[in-house]
């Protein structure tokens, strides 16, 4: 499928699922933001760990256009200020990809308040951020998409009082999202890897 001209936006994408979402937007022709708390791709267990260059340079090298805007998705002024950057960029906006998710191991007596509002505001808060600011644009565009990314947790327990629940909350608000735009000719869907 060719995205020529689509302007993505794509939280996380940085480093692993979100990075390859960019790198596989740009090689079908769409005009990428690379939104995440850092521009460098992060490294460790869980993440790339050979991988230095960023994702902005990925996309050039297979000939694409984009732009990093750095962003804590947690933060609404952050969120606005992503949304306003791409629009003021390229020109409009097509796609959202709401990537960007942390994990804190815990469980309910370990985990602090303190991360479990913070697995919320990254996991949670930020897909409703990101749909409140682009909607007005996704409505403009002739194929306005959300996909929200939640996780085989989704539907199950067993990843702490946080995340899990969080991501059942992902899909949950994807439904409710993709009933409020369908009269517009936005789409919403989630994807959920296990």
């Amino acid at each position: 499928m060719r995205l020529d001209q689509r302007v993505a936006i794509v939280t996380g994408g940085s480093s692993g699922i979100g990075r390859e979402v960019c790198l596989d937007f740009a090689r079908s022709g769409a005009l990428v933001v690379v939104a995440d708390i850092q521009e460098a791709p992060k490294q460790g267990i869980y993440h790339e760990q050979d991988t230095t260059t960023t994702t902005v340079q990925e996309v050039e090298n297979v000939g694409g256009h984009a732009l990093f805007v750095q962003a804590d998705v947690a933060s609404e002024k952050d969120v606005e200020r992503l949304v306003a950057a791409a629009v003021e960029e390229f020109g409009g906006l097509d796609i959202v990809v709401n990537k960007a998710g942390i994990y804190i191991p815990g469980d309910s007596q370990d985990l602090s308040t303190h991360d479990w509002d913070r697995v919320v505001g990254v996991d949670f808060r930020s897909v409703f951020l990101l749909t409140k600011y682009s909607v007005p644009h996704l409505k403009r565009s002739q194929a306005g998409r959300i996909i929200n990314i939640g996780s085989v947790h989704s539907f199950r327990g067993g990843a702490g009082p946080a995340y899990a629940p969080v991501k059942a909350a992902v899909v949950n608000l994807t439904r409710d999202s993709a009933t409020e735009l369908a009269g517009h000719g936005v789409t919403v869907n989630a994807i959920c890897p296990g």
